[in-house]
């Protein structure tokens, strides 16, 4: 028998009504399920006023190191550096940022005062993402501690508010865009050779498929669409010094639950240009498809500093046509996406489509870029026409 209390909670989740059971439940008895969001909410704050600070005080920090190291070199009588640092002083006040352009080749102690300053200023996005994960991560754990005490104690409707709660800040803009930012950092480090043993890397090229005469859409390796097929059954080996990171695909309401086709994604990052590799296979041994689209969507948004509202774009739609997918994986490289330097990659939407125009899988990385998904094709787009005129 199903207890009164959880057979009445059972219904009013069936029947679509749970947002205003959560809303009444949210003010749990305990009062936890608040307390701990509220000091979540103040920590994420937190976190983005102090970065805000220190991008703030960058600036000033930067200009009274360089007025210390002129005071030295007067001292000194050195007019020539005493005069390059003047220069970078100037240069300063007129364009507060560093690029390698703006290196000084003399001084040397000129130069490691640039280069300390630019690495310092380009780290903070990523140390303030690297918090943000940490303290999504803490709340999760905290909030999985307490959903199954409650469980346990038998307050189910406190139980799901708590439920509700996780996912909503497992899928919330701010987490999202972080957990995918870290993921990029970590891509773009040098990593240890690809193993067909680690879950993380795609492995190192194996053989390849053997050609069957009889049937020319077998191929090792071809150029589809302006993207790089290896296979069926050939590994895609590395691209350069190049290091991909494996992102988890989620699946949109649009995927089909009994679906003919697996996918997975890696993304590697290099000097702002993005690089998605992708796999497909059909889900069973034997199983085959004919004339399979693949649709990738790349989505972009503006780098911000601060707590502004992110508001991703659609930077480049790549359809990729396969001849013919089995059981086999097909690793496909899609076209690099040279992304401009002021805007940071959002996320990716992967589709495959049958030979009919049939959604048979769509996944997305991060959970944010949900919304964003269609069911239907999506024309091809290049970000050339968006960013006629953009520097890669």
């Amino acid at each position: 028998m199903i207890p009164t209390r959880l057979r009445g909670l059972l219904q009013i989740l069936a029947s679509g009504t749970a947002l205003s059971l959560l809303v009444g439940s949210a003010v749990a008895a305990d009062g936890r399920l608040n307390a701990a969001r509220a000091t979540y909410q103040k920590s994420l704050g937190d976190i983005a006023k102090k970065y805000q600070e220190r991008i703030q005080a960058w600036p000033s920090e930067y200009t009274n190191q360089l007025r210390s190291l002129q005071g030295k070199l007067q001292k000194a009588g050195d007019l020539e550096n005493w005069a390059a640092v003047k220069k970078e002083l100037d240069r300063f006040a007129n364009n507060a940022r560093i690029t390698d352009a703006d290196l000084a080749a003399e001084p040397a102690d000129l130069r490691t005062l640039q280069v300390s300053f630019k690495d310092a200023a380009s780290q903070l996005p990523s140390q303030k993402d690297r918090e943000i994960v940490a303290l999504y991560k803490k709340y999760y754990a905290h909030l999985e501690s307490l959903k199954k005490e409650l469980t346990v104690g038998g307050k189910f409707e406190d139980a799901v508010a708590v439920s509700e709660e996780m996912k909503r800040v497992q899928s919330s803009q701010e987490v999202t865009a972080a957990e995918f930012s870290v993921a990029a950092q970590d891509a773009a480090r040098p990593q240890k050779p690809a193993t067909p043993d680690s879950p993380d890397e795609t492995p190192a090229d194996g053989p390849a498929a053997p050609a069957d005469a009889k049937d020319p859409t077998v191929y090792p390796l071809t150029t589809v669409d302006g993207a790089k097929v290896h296979g069926p059954g050939r590994r895609a080996g590395p691209l350069g010094d190049l290091a991909f990171k494996r992102m988890s695909l989620t699946d949109t309401e649009h995927s089909p639950l009994a679906r003919g086709f697996r996918a997975a994604m890696w993304i590697g990052n290099q000097a702002n240009t993005q690089y998605v590799r992708l796999s497909l296979n059909t889900s069973d041994t034997g199983l085959s498809a004919e004339n399979v689209k693949v649709v990738v969507e790349v989505y972009t948004k503006t780098q911000t500093h601060g707590p502004k509202k992110v508001d991703p774009m659609v930077f480049e739609v790549q359809h990729v046509a396969l001849p013919r997918v089995t059981s086999q994986a097909n690793f496909v490289d899609c076209r690099p996406a040279n992304i401009p330097s002021y805007m940071d990659l959002y996320g990716v939407i992967v589709s495959v489509f049958s030979a009919g125009g049939k959604l048979e899988f769509q996944g997305v990385f991060p959970p944010a870029v949900k919304p964003m998904a269609k069911p239907e094709i999506q024309q091809p787009r290049s970000s050339s026409f968006f960013f006629p005129n953009r520097r890669p």
